[in-house]
């Protein structure tokens, strides 16, 4: 999804909270208030946090002031945590942004319904040692 990324905005500075392995409920009290996104067998989806795990290997959530990317292992979630104003939690790192778009129109590599495909993104880079990326699906209209 990120092939065609555009550099958008200098480096900034983000906090970065670590929360590990979680049962899922833990994982999905995190998820409050956030557009949640992953594709299981069914597609790809955009909604409130699920109350089970779904079937996917990994879940994007956002909202206004964070982001979280949560690795799905079972009924447990591996969750990072974004925030991209000062909170007091997390530890200071360093974010690049980019816009992008999701699975291009004629791209065949992945079965995503037409309602996904060209869709804006914005992608948020942490750099360093271990770097990782948050993604949020951008509102259309």
């Amino acid at each position: 999804m990120t092939e065609n990324a555009e550099l958008t905005e200098a480096a900034s500075t983000g906090w970065l909270v670590a929360h590990g392995r979680r049962p899922w409920a833990e994982v999905n009290s995190l998820l409050t208030d956030c557009v949640c996104a992953w594709a299981d067998l069914d597609g790809f989806h955009t909604e409130s946090a699920p109350a089970t795990p779904p079937l996917a290997t990994h879940l994007w959530a956002w909202n206004q002031d964070r982001l979280l990317r949560v690795r799905i292992d079972g009924q447990d979630g591996i969750a990072a945590e974004l925030r991209l104003s000062e909170s007091g939690q997390g530890e200071p790192v360093t974010i690049t942004e980019r816009k992008a778009v999701s699975w291009p129109s004629g791209e065949g590599r992945v079965s995503a319904a037409q309602e996904w495909r060209d869709r804006p993104l914005r992608i948020y880079h942490v750099q360093g040692l271990m770097p990782l990326e948050f993604t949020r699906v951008e509102e259309i209209g």
